[in-house]
């Protein structure tokens, strides 16, 4: 029986954790006029950052609308834009992020159509 002994020279693997500091994150989530229902690619994109988000880590969700439409409306968008999003995190990722909703203060001039548009969104902020 003859036996081949190898011998292998493997390297040392280098690992270095990574700080992931979460004071600086946020997302934004677009939407059309007059909507407040998430798209597809909203939902994937949520569905990406519950699977990355540390458990326990607390989800700012802020709702903005822009001016076109009566401030009632405006306010009921705002509104519901940030309540579907904390429901959709909540249904996919049940218990895993404390979340608070609330209302954008962040606003771009109106002047032109792109700055209406940046305005209907909302903007995802989190702390550990």
């Amino acid at each position: 029986m003859n036996l081949l002994l190898l011998r292998l020279n493997i390297p040392t693997i280098i690992s270095q954790e990574i700080n992931n500091d979460l004071s600086k994150f946020r997302a934004i989530l677009r939407f059309d006029y007059d909507i407040s229902d998430l798209t597809e690619a909203n939902e994937d994109l949520l569905k990406q950052l519950g699977e990355i988000l540390p458990e326990g880590a607390t989800i700012s969700i802020l709702g903005s609308a822009d001016a076109l439409g009566s401030s009632a409306r405006n306010a009921q968008l705002t509104k519901e834009r940030a309540l579907k999003t904390k429901a959709f995190i909540n249904k996919q990722f049940s218990g895993k992020f404390k979340i608070v909703t609330g209302q954008s203060r962040e606003k771009v001039s109106e002047g032109s159509p792109e700055g209406r548009f940046i305005n209907r969104c909302i903007i995802i902020k989190v702390k550990k």
